[in-house]
């Protein structure tokens, strides 16, 4: 078989594409480490609430937009975690690997 024909084959058939399938479990866990960073960056750092969407783009590489819908859609796991104001030491705990000094950017 020549190299590349197999590539190039799929772009002239009427092949469905194959698609990525994604774990709804590691979105769940993403959408959780969401809120919290959302958290931490509006009521413990206290950043500007236009300003947060866009710091989290770029945290968990998906746009701003879908930041806001993702928050939106899981706007009870907010309140939760607003009623429960988990501090620092706590979010550092749960979340390791993320950075949760002040001095972040």
């Amino acid at each position: 078989m020549i190299r590349g024909s197999q590539t190039l084959t799929v772009i002239f058939t009427d092949e469905e594409p194959k698609t990525r399938k994604v774990n709804g479990a590691l979105l769940d866990d993403r959408d959780m480490a969401m809120a919290y960073r959302f958290y931490y960056h509006f009521n413990i750092i206290r950043r500007r609430f236009d300003d947060v969407p866009d710091i989290l783009e770029k945290e968990f590489y998906i746009s701003a937009t879908t930041v806001v819908k993702k928050l939106t859609e899981n706007s009870d796991m907010l309140k939760d975690i607003k009623d429960n104001s988990p501090g620092r030491e706590q979010l550092k705990q749960m979340y390791p690997h993320f950075n949760w000094s002040e001095k972040m950017q």
